[in-house]
């Protein structure tokens, strides 16, 4: 009964917990992040045309590589309709589409972030001694006391996935599954590959499997190739992280891709010489313990020999890692450059200045940022003396080392790895968070002393962690303004051109002053689209046949086509395109069939599934619209269509309630246009 209670509330917790995210998630518009949600959304729209993204910065392929699967995903089931260049080519107004797929890309922010909560709790569960006793009293901490998941709920940030891919890591590591080494290797090279911070914290994780007992395995290898395969894994590793160096060091990342570097800062970096001093010690203890191991000497050698094989999965998953490059629809030699320049970013890509000691504690006391965490990071820190204390005792002096060892990395984590800005404390919630909890929960396996003060450090973070929270919320929504608020982003690339984005803004509007007429509707789009949706039926309603009708508004004959003259009367109206895009809607044009005159009175007999229906609002008019000659011109509801070359008029009837538009009768052109009584023309 008491475990079907503790799961009931569990579940509840994390109900109540995500629909906080998609809360904090919805409460933003869509224009309201041009970093990273606008540059994200158009790199994830150059990715799916074809191109490598412009914004390698990061390099947040982890970010780019996740939202490719979950956007062909749901573009294959219907749910999205524009998904790159060419689908916004094909919009009336490119700006509805670059709305949705927005509002979808943050939409999938809550669910990385409860998942981060799940994965977070399942590691500390596994740590329980007693599950039932305190499962609920972990899982408020995560739940109710991190703001920095909330906080990210409501953003695209290569951060929130980087963190994602840790603790996915870390809880692979401590379960039992077969393969457990090689996929945690595999997620921290993507964490990696998503945000290059996360350096010191994968450390932090690779030295943890020393730390923890329970990931010894317990057997000896009993025929020689299992002897021998952590020494040519590693070795095979070795190999080829250096040609993938000589690589990067020939490839030239060309210009318009932000790399946040000069051509003298593309040389090889700390994180390579990091990286390659663990392949070169990985590789020597697997050649030691295998010419040792062999001859039946030293039981040490079981020890490293077991860690040596780890390490060798762990690195071939980093490395492997990298392979998902050619997974993202690419052609195998697009991938392999796309490989490369992440390659590059990462290793070859000077980015810290050498840091005495005494200045990178001065750095470490100098950060803002930090300064919102100083307590926690004491309670983390007398954690960690009394756990000491405890295994020095037990004569454990090499977990004490060890112990020693991830509170240092953290500390260079927190001095060296997140930037003086307040987006970034996820960095130092999650990780500092987690090691507390496993401390605690470490230290109330001993005697009573260490059994209260784990408690009582473990409630303190807990009220700290609520008291930052609340003091924090202000200073977030203020940077808000200063670091994201840019609307006029969203009619211009970031970086570059970012494959033809500014070119295609630049031809569906006539002018700057319509693309300020349409950032006035920016706020208003979700309104747009649900009124469009509602008259013509979600069945046939697509976002890319949705537009406004103003002066300068794109119209409905490709490009460089616009509205010029409208009567007052229709402006700040919604134009649904009837035709032009065969997949949207399906139509059977039958175009010498269709008279000039307009007549869809929907009197005519006809099968319901050759006929549309439009719905109608008290708040709505309705009005049908089709191409007019010269004796038409002098229609009050006419809208003037200007391109390049020549000019065409539209003349429009007002429409019943109830009205059937048969297909037969829809010429090439037509649009439906919705007008909201409420809504007073300027």
């Amino acid at each position: 009964m008491v475990k079907s209670t503790n799961h009931i509330l569990v579940l509840l917790g994390f109900l109540f917990f995500f629909c906080s995210a998609l809360f904090v998630s919805l409460q933003y518009p869509f224009y309201f992040i041009w970093d990273m949600d606008h540059t994200v959304t158009l790199d994830m729209i150059g990715i799916h045309s074809g191109h490598i993204p412009a914004h390698i910065n990061h390099p947040s392929f982890g970010l780019y590589f996740l939202l490719f699967i979950i956007q062909s995903f749901f573009y294959k089931l219907g749910v999205l309709t524009s998904i790159n260049v060419f689908h916004l080519n094909q919009a009336v107004n490119p700006i509805l589409p670059l709305f949705n797929l927005t509002q979808f890309n943050r939409l999938i922010s809550p669910f990385i972030v409860t998942a981060i909560v799940i994965f977070s709790l399942l590691i500390v569960s596994i740590n329980l001694k007693n599950k039932n006793r305190y499962l609920i009293c972990i899982f408020l901490v995560f739940t109710f006391s991190q703001l920095g998941l909330l906080y990210h709920a409501g953003l695209v940030r290569s951060e929130l996935y980087a963190i994602f891919y840790l603790v996915l890591s870390f809880w692979l590591l401590n379960t039992k599954f077969k393969y457990r080494f090689f996929l945690t290797g595999v997620f921290l090279g993507l964490s990696l590959l998503t945000k290059i911070q996360s350096v010191f914290l994968i450390l932090m994780i690779i030295l943890y499997q020393f730390l923890k007992p329970k990931l010894v395995e317990r057997y000896r290898p009993n025929h020689r190739y299992e002897q021998s395969l952590p020494l040519w894994i590693n070795i095979l590793c070795l190999i080829v992280f250096l040609m993938m160096t000589r690589l990067g060091l020939q490839t030239l990342i060309p210009e318009g891709y932000a790399t946040f570097a000069t051509p003298e800062q593309f040389k090889l970096n700390k994180f390579f010489y990091l990286f390659l001093i663990y392949l070169v010690l990985s590789s020597l203890i697997s050649f030691f313990c295998f010419f040792i191991f062999s001859s039946k000497i030293i039981p040490i050698s079981k020890f490293l020999f077991i860690k040596s094989k780890q390490n060798s999965f762990i690195a071939l998953g980093i490395l492997s890692s990298f392979l998902f490059h050619f997974a993202i629809g690419f052609d195998i030699e697009q991938s392999f450059e796309y490989l490369l320049y992440d390659f590059k970013i990462i290793f070859i890509r000077e980015t810290y200045n050498q840091i005495p000691f005494l200045e990178l504690i001065k750095l470490f006391f100098s950060r803002d940022i930090l300064a919102e965490y100083y307590f926690s990071l004491l309670i983390n820190l007398l954690l960690s003396v009394a756990l000491s204390i405890k295994l020095f005792s037990t004569q454990k002096r090499f977990l004490i080392c060890l112990l020693i060892g991830v509170d240092l990395l953290f500390f260079l984590h927190s001095s060296l790895g997140t930037r003086d800005i307040y987006r970034d404390f996820i960095w130092i919630e999650i990780p500092l968070n987690l090691m507390i909890i496993l401390k605690v929960l470490t230290l109330i396996n001993y005697h009573m002393f260490y059994r209260i003060f784990a408690v009582t450090f473990f409630l303190l973070s807990i009220i700290t962690n609520i008291y930052r929270t609340n003091f924090l919320i202000p200073i977030l929504n203020s940077e808000f303004n200063l670091y994201g608020w840019n609307v006029e982003k969203i009619f211009k690339p970031v970086y570059g051109d970012q494959w033809g984005y500014g070119k295609l803004i630049n031809t569906r509007f006539m002018d700057k002053l319509a693309e300020q007429r349409m950032s006035n509707f920016l706020g208003d789009l979700n309104e747009v689209q649900n009124n469009a949706c509602f008259v013509m039926s979600a069945t046939h309603c697509n976002d890319q046949n949705i537009s406004v009708l103003f002066p300068g508004a794109p119209a409905t004959l490709g490009d460089r086509s616009f509205f010029r003259s409208i009567d007052p009367f229709l402006e700040n109206s919604i134009i649904y395109r009837l035709s032009g895009d065969p997949n949207s809607v399906k139509f059977n044009f039958r175009k010498e069939l269709i008279e000039q005159e307009i007549d869809v009175s929907g009197k005519i007999e006809t099968d319901r599934s050759s006929a549309i229906s439009i719905l109608n609002r008290l708040d709505l008019e309705i009005y049908y619209f089709r191409k007019s000659d010269s004796s038409l011109r002098n229609n009050k509801l006419t809208a003037e269509v200007t391109t390049e070359k020549v000019s065409y008029f539209y003349s429009g009837k007002l429409l019943e309630a109830g009205t059937k538009i048969p297909v037969i009768l829809i010429a090439d052109g037509d649009f439906i246009l919705i007008k909201n009584k409420n809504r007073i023309a300027p």
